[in-house]
């Protein structure tokens, strides 16, 4: 899998106080050239504990025109003690048919706003013959 600088949505993002917080960058995954060709992977992990409130989820959204978004996947809710360092919040397959744009949230239950996120796409070439 690649990482591409295009792809990610935001590193060390800060979880936040029981609302629900966008990752600064919605890639665009036609002008990273990767729209179509290959599985695309949503990925989350935790790079601070956060050391107090309840849970800590991962939302991800697509859209065609990078405003008007729909939520594509909603990961279980973690619970505080178990978002360690380096715990993975999300890792999952994007549909398809994701659409143009993709924007990755956290939602945070209670006060887990001590703790930090990374948050970024990774995609798998297309395999030639």
């Amino acid at each position: 899998m690649i990482l591409d600088a295009n792809l990610i949505c935001e590193e060390d993002m800060g979880m936040p106080n029981a609302t629900e917080t966008d990752a600064a960058n919605h890639p665009d995954l036609q002008a990273a050239g990767v729209g179509g060709s290959g599985r695309i992977w949503a990925v989350a992990i935790v790079t601070t504990a956060p050391s107090a409130g309840t849970s800590i989820q991962v939302k991800v959204y697509d859209s065609a025109d990078d405003s008007s978004f729909a939520v594509i996947h909603t990961g279980p809710a973690i619970a505080q003690a178990s978002a360690t360092l380096g715990k993975v919040l999300a890792c999952f397959a994007l549909p398809p048919d994701v659409l143009r744009y993709v924007k990755m949230s956290l939602v945070g239950a209670g006060d887990v706003s001590s703790g930090k996120a990374s948050l970024f796409l990774l995609h798998e070439p297309v395999k030639s013959m």
